[in-house]
């Protein structure tokens, strides 16, 4: 049987949508539109507006779009346009609206437009974690913190189905994870921005380096130019027992994490995140907050802590060096329940249903 032709429509070239290009070409002639909205807006609006050609002229028969954006109104507009099934994906940022952060589609009126309009006029919103469907982050308010396309978007009855993220690196070799380890509590979080170190939760942890001065830290991927700033919220000085660290390369963040013994993920608002499903992989033991899938993520594999506070946080780490978990064992569960094999499955699944 011949398959579909089908276009999927990328924000970045990044490695969560490379695999997913890989996946759905299992079940599709598949095109990857890359939007490169990270090379800045004059590129990524022109890019968006290429999509209008692509879409009118490729001859597709199904339509993917990663992220509810600007970039996603256009293509489902375009879909329903020429009748053509269009699946949109959501991750995380066009799921949730944290005002204080400047984080979130919902919190722009203008941009919540676009968003909305995508994910009502689509066939089928694919979300990698229940919680961005409907939720409220008791984490980060004790009230409740409404999250979830389902909540934000007023009338939104578009199905939906969700599809764990995949690994998308390769499982290690044993001798790899067995090791000797660093007893050193990692942290990894891109912060372009100065209020993604709150949203990484990056000052919580420099938080415990001083509340634990026997214990290692290390924080990858603050900007060098937001690490002074940083540095005055823990007083004007840096804890000796605190590593900072700016970008560095995916394959050397790889070759820390099997090196650590500890992994933190105390995100504010999270999708799944990859790099907490690759710390784990390398055999890292993961402490995380009780944020959408991170807690579905380690299972019983670590130490999941409830309130975005120091005291939380800080018995959270002193029970995860009481585990007696093994490295072999925190990999083989992230590789067994998060594989691409699965996550593929169930996209050939939604490309059946969008062409019934």
């Amino acid at each position: 049987m011949k398959k579909p032709k089908a276009l999927l429509i990328t924000p970045n070239d990044s490695t969560f949508t490379r695999v997913d290009a890989k996946l759905l070409s299992e079940s599709c002639e598949l095109t990857t539109y890359n939007l490169m909205q990270s090379e800045g807006r004059l590129d990524y609006l022109l890019r968006i507006l290429g999509i209008i050609s692509e879409i009118l002229l490729g001859g597709y028969q199904l339509i993917f779009v990663w992220f509810a954006d600007y970039h996603a109104a256009v293509a489902v507009f375009l879909a329903k346009l020429l009748g053509l099934p269009c699946g949109v994906f959501i991750g995380g940022y066009d799921a949730v609206c944290y005002p204080e952060l400047q984080m979130g589609v919902y919190c722009s009126p203008f941009r919540a437009r676009f968003a909305s309009f995508a994910l009502k006029n689509c066939d089928l919103i694919i979300s990698n974690h229940e919680a961005l469907l409907d939720s409220s982050n008791t984490f980060y308010n004790p009230a409740g913190h409404s999250e979830g396309v389902y909540r934000l978007i007023k009338d939104l009855k578009t199905p939906a189905k969700v599809i764990y993220n995949a690994l998308t690196v390769d499982v290690p070799d044993a001798e790899l994870i067995t090791q000797e380890r660093r007893d050193v509590f990692l942290a990894v979080g891109t912060t372009p921005r100065y209020l993604d170190i709150f949203n990484k939760g990056l000052d919580l942890v420099a938080q415990m380096a001083v509340l634990l001065p026997e214990r290692k830290f290390e924080i990858v991927g603050i900007d060098p130019k937001w690490q002074d700033e940083f540095v005055q919220l823990l007083g004007g000085e840096l804890p000796e027992n605190l590593t900072l660290r700016g970008y560095i390369p995916h394959s050397e963040v790889l070759a820390l994490m099997r090196i650590s013994r500890y992994y933190i993920q105390a995100s504010i608002s999270e999708g799944m995140p990859n790099a907490l499903m690759e710390a784990m992989l390398m055999g890292c033991v993961p402490i995380g907050s009780n944020v959408a899938g991170i807690p579905t993520v380690i299972g019983d594999y670590g130490v999941v802590f409830d309130k975005r506070d120091a005291e939380s946080l800080k018995q959270a780490l002193i029970k995860a060096t009481e585990t007696e978990l093994h490295p072999l064992e925190i990999s083989k569960h992230v590789a067994t329940n998060f594989s691409q094999e699965r996550r593929g499955e169930l996209l050939q699944q939604a490309v059946k249903e969008l062409l019934k």
